[in-house]
Parts: C-alpha cells; structure tokens; sequence
C-alpha cells in the first residue's frame, strides 16, 4: 500500500515516475499472478503479460470512448463483462462524469478483491455494481437491456474460448438497446490474434440490425464499435 505519510508519500510518488513500484501481488487462479504497481503517480494492475487497467488499456478505452462522442450521446445503463481495476467505471463516472448505472461483470474474485482494495470501486455507490459471475453464463441468462455494452474480456494476453462464438456476440447484441453500442476490444499484436479479429469482425457483421466499425489503437489493439439501428 502507499505509505499515509505526507512525505514518505511524495517520495513514493517521484520513485514511481522513474521505476515503478510493486505494491502488492495477489494468486489468481485465472490470470496468475496479478501486480498492483505505482507507476507515474498511479496505480496500475498488471497480468504476467499485459496491463489489465489504468496503464495502457486505459488509453485504449479513452481513445474508443472519444470515438463515441459522449457529450452528445451519454448511455445511462451500461454494461461491463470484464472488471478488471476499473478503468472503464472510472473513465466514464471520472473522466466523462456520466450520470450512468454500470454492472460489472467479473469471473475472478481475486480481481473484485484489487479493485475494490485498490481502485476504490466501492466509491462509486449505487453506481456500479459488481456481480461475480461467468460473462458467458450472464449473457445468456441477463434479460436487461443497456445502452452500452462493453466486453473486455482477457485470461493474461487471451480472449477465452468460449467468448469467440457467435452464439456469445448475438447474446451480447440482443443486450443492447435500439441505438445503443456494442463495444468489444481486442489485441492484435501478433499474426494468430489478427485472425482473431477477423474472425470476431465477421461474427459481428452477421447481426443485421446493426453496423460495425473498427477502431484502430497502435499497433496492438483494436476496438470493435458495433451499434445497433434505431430502425430496422
């Protein structure tokens, strides 16, 4: 944890924009071992092999949410399949100051567990709630609609199995409202996950009562923006 001394505070801040610091390690019996690391004045969770929050896949979602014009259009129900720190709670309630209900789904309790240690999850209230279940299972059984769904779903690097069907996608697309949007972000940082892409966007473009765009983010991410028809 960072230290409550004023002083020892601001040592850790300045250490944490040249090194980083690891503060705390929890055993996931989903993701290995996860890393609260301070780095840049901030806290960040990390997998063996990629940032689960606040580091670089929050500059992901930031750019995606840029994309959406949220000034203009301000989804009120959301939801959320993949917790992880929080980063999309807090750029929507935070960044975009949304006045928005989110439900979070998460499979790891280790991750409800750092976010609500670490990221203050549970300052948000009413807000946001947070249920802990299989994302699979959940959209199959969720008889809700939402204005936003967003699907950040990783085991480590991984998108799980039994997310790339199109019987996953049309749950998740019957979850969305009439113009609402279907978010689902994905990496593509090597040959086999390019494919993946591929394949997601064709599961994607099969659903008529919507359209699709891809969101390009560097070299390593791509956000899939689906947005269901107001008319069909």
């Amino acid at each position: 944890m960072i230290p409550s001394h004023p002083f020892i505070r601001l040592l850790y801040k300045l250490w944490s924009y040249l090194w980083g610091i690891v503060l705390a390690r929890y055993p996931s019996a989903f993701s290995g071992e996860l890393e609260v690391w301070y780095i840049n004045g901030r806290k960040m969770l990390f997998s063996p092999q990629a940032n689960y929050s606040f580091g670089t896949l929050h500059q992901v979602f930031q750019a995606a949410f840029r994309t959406l014009a949220l000034t203009t259009w301000q989804p009120q129900r959301v939801l959320l399949l993949g917790l992880g720190g929080g980063s999309v709670v807090h750029i929507l309630q935070k960044e975009w100051k949304l006045d928005c209900h989110i439900c979070a789904v998460e499979l790891d309790p280790v991750v409800i567990t750092i976010a609500r240690e670490h990221f203050e999850m549970d300052a948000f209230g009413d807000a946001l709630q947070i249920v802990e279940a299989d994302a699979v299972a959940f959209v199959q059984q969720c008889a809700d609609q939402f204005d936003l769904v967003v699907v950040d779903l990783f085991i480590d690097t991984e998108v799980p199995v039994a997310i790339q069907t199109s019987t996953f996608i049309q749950a998740c697309g019957a979850l969305v409202a009439a113009g609402g949007k279907l978010l689902c972000n994905m990496m593509t940082d090597t040959p086999a996950k390019k494919q993946q892409l591929a394949n997601f966007s064709q599961l994607f473009e099969a659903m008529p009562e919507g359209r699709l765009r891809v969101l390009a983010w560097r070299e390593v991410n791509r956000v899939l923006i689906w947005e269901k028809f107001i008319f069909r």
